[in-house]
């Protein structure tokens, strides 16, 4: 969690940094002070209601633990031996089997499950899905993406607004270069899929369901924006063409390989 903390100071210092600049630049008074306002400005309102409108954007309404006992068990049984704090649990009616975690505190946060993950998948295929997304929590990824998540979701707001497709790419894109370098994948996909093997103990069921989500990916597409994009375990497809190509991995075999060969896969 440290090195989640160290990153997301430097995030906020970028921040400052482009708020404090340009009134420096002007040599107005109290530059410093200005510009530290402005950024304090800038998170309360890119953090204000993220978690109550990504659960919107993502159509998703509160899992039912009557209708869905094994899966709350499961949260709470990874979530006990991980000694996190146990999300509140969201479901999206999207036919594409996908999950995703988010919050900008380890001690907040909701996960979605799409009905198409939950009728696709087995219980033990599910529940590494499940512990792969905790350990997203426990390790800090999952608070670094939802800032990250929230910085470009008011990066989409200004082309929503009026801006012109070339200004938006040529001007409001390079912002995200050095947030996005910053906060996504802290630490490597193959680091959290092997803990997950480790903690599951169940690796043919993580490697068969991380195939499922892979090849149903195509079949079964979820077109959403780049910033919803970063919050889940494998990244749906994007509207964004430019942002996909520039920001968003892609799913690849070589992760489905790496499982196989290795070593805590024996």
């Amino acid at each position: 969690m440290l090195k989640v903390y160290a990153r997301l100071s430097l995030f906020f210092a970028y921040l400052g940094i482009f708020f404090t600049f340009p009134w420096c630049f002007l040599t107005i008074p109290w530059a410093v002070a200005v510009g530290f306002c402005l950024t304090v400005f800038f998170l309360l309102f890119i953090t204000h209601q993220f978690s109550l409108t990504l659960l919107f954007k993502l159509n998703a309404l509160p899992l039912s633990e009557e209708n869905e006992p094994g899966t709350f068990e499961m949260v709470h049984r990874f979530c006990r031996d991980l000694g996190i704090t146990p999300p509140k649990l969201f479901e999206s009616v999207h036919a594409a089997p996908n999950l995703c975690v988010f919050g900008l505190s380890p001690n907040n946060t909701y996960l979605v499950v799409t009905r198409g993950l939950l009728n696709s998948c087995s219980r033990g295929e599910l529940g590494t899905l499940l512990c792969r997304s905790l350990i997203g929590v426990s390790s800090g990824q999952t608070m670094a993406s939802s800032w990250l998540s929230s910085f470009l979701s008011f990066l989409e707001k200004t082309q929503h607004h009026g801006t012109s497709n070339v200004l938006y790419r040529v001007f409001i894109y390079p912002l995200a270069f050095i947030p996005l370098r910053l906060l996504s994948s802290i630490h490597s996909d193959d680091i959290l899929d092997y803990k997950t093997l480790n903690v599951s103990e169940n690796p043919e069921a993580f490697l068969t369901s991380l195939q499922l989500l892979n090849s149903q990916r195509s079949r079964t597409p979820w077109i959403l924006p780049a910033s919803l994009c970063v919050l889940f375990f494998l990244c749906p497809q994007t509207s964004d063409t430019l942002a996909q190509v520039l920001w968003l991995r892609e799913p690849s075999k070589t992760r489905i390989l790496n499982l196989k060969i290795g070593p805590q896969y024996s």
